[in-house]
């Protein structure tokens, strides 16, 4: 997960397209229905989901107002596999569930928690609490699930890998492997321990058309909605013969075929530019723990990571509202550019000194606010 976090940035400074920003809107006066409750902090359950990206998501089950990051048209969820956002579930009522982004998505060990990698929000700061309907979630493994072949070939696949059409997909992968119906839910639980990413005799490099089998079945492979302006990588063994790929679906090994080019020694490096050197500016500062509201003043979440924001200032009002995008960073097929509204007491939000926004051509939670007095 974390390093599909670090590719978007260099993504974005090659496709035209990236997701809108939060942006801070007109403050909402306190009145006594939007009245602070007591603050509860965060309490998810250890249960996750993955929520189609083009699902409805409500502030509440009796909300009449949804949002959407997301329309597939006519083409529908089967032309999107595994297109979805992974949600920690905070209160299950069977039908619908109140859920958030994770909090984490990395273990002590680097390794990644979880097999997607993209919540509902991009920006990470916040954990804004959301309502879904059971029906809108993907099944998933509920186990880990094994097979190996006399070729050599295998796959060890996580709880969380997306079951799509009766079979397991993982990195771009459709595995023709069926899988037992007594390990497909609609929630899990992660794996206690992670999967190592580095093998032995295997070199990343560029690969065209590639083909893939696993015990003699062909495997079908399609580019990651996250990496469609990156070229493809695959790892490979010497003689490129076989592939191995490891991630939070799990890892595995299968014959390969396709036409090898060297790798850019300046790959991956466009997503660690810096906005260093900037001279310092006024700003604001939003804590860890301070929490958030819908604009009716009932709870919407909580602030995960302390959020600073360059050349802003707070609001003038008892409350400060942001726009926040649903959505992944790069503004994919039916990307709706949608965003829901929630407030903080502006007591809570600090004036700073700090560095201004980076460029608008790099996506960054620190040029995602604006905001309007």
């Amino acid at each position: 997960a974390m390093k599909r976090h670090l590719l978007y940035g260099a993504v974005c400074l090659l496709a035209s397209g990236c997701a809108s920003s939060p942006t801070l809107v007109p403050s909402v006066p306190a009145t006594k229905s939007a009245t602070k409750p007591a603050l509860q902090g965060l309490n998810p359950t250890d249960t996750f989901v993955l929520v189609w990206f083009d699902s409805e998501l409500y502030t509440s089950p009796e909300a009449e107002k949804s949002f959407r990051a997301y329309d597939f048209g006519k083409s529908g969820r089967a032309a999107h596999p595994a297109q979805a956002h992974v949600m920690q579930v905070i209160e299950d009522r069977g039908d619908w569930l109140r859920v958030a982004d994770p909090v984490s998505w990395l273990r002590e060990d680097s390794t990644s928690i979880h097999c997607l990698g993209s919540g509902a929000f991009w920006v990470e700061n916040f954990s804004i609490e959301l309502w879904v309907r059971a029906d809108d979630l993907v099944p998933v493994l509920s186990q880990s699930f094994a097979r190996s072949y006399d070729d050599g070939t295998f796959i060890t696949l996580q709880p969380g890998t997306p079951i799509v059409g009766g079979h397991a997909w993982a990195k771009g992968y459709h595995f023709p492997v069926s899988i037992p119906e007594e390990i497909v839910a609609l929630r899990y639980r992660p794996a206690s321990t992670g999967t190592v990413y580095e093998r032995k005799g295997f070199t990343l490099v560029h690969a065209d058309q590639p083909q893939v089998a696993l015990g003699g079945s062909p495997v079908e492979w399609n580019q990651e909605i996250s990496n469609y302006a990156s070229p493809p990588f695959f790892r490979v063994n010497g003689d490129q013969t076989h592939s191995y790929e490891a991630s939070g679906c799990g890892a595995f090994e299968l014959s390969f075929k396709g036409q090898i080019s060297e790798l850019n020694k300046n790959d991956g490096v466009l997503g660690m530019l810096r906005s260093g050197g900037q001279k310092k500016v006024e700003g604001i500062e939003i804590p860890e723990g301070a929490e958030l509201f819908w604009p009716s003043g009932t709870r919407a979440g909580m602030v995960v990571k302390t959020f600073r924001q360059g050349g802003s200032s707070k609001s003038d009002g008892a409350r400060t509202c942001l726009k926040v995008p649903l959505g992944t960073k790069l503004k994919t097929a039916g990307y709706r550019n949608d965003h829901v509204t929630v407030c903080v007491d502006t007591d809570a939000v600090r004036s700073v000194v700090t560095r201004p926004p980076p460029s608008k051509n790099i996506r960054s939670a620190e040029n995602s606010v604006t905001v309007l007095n």
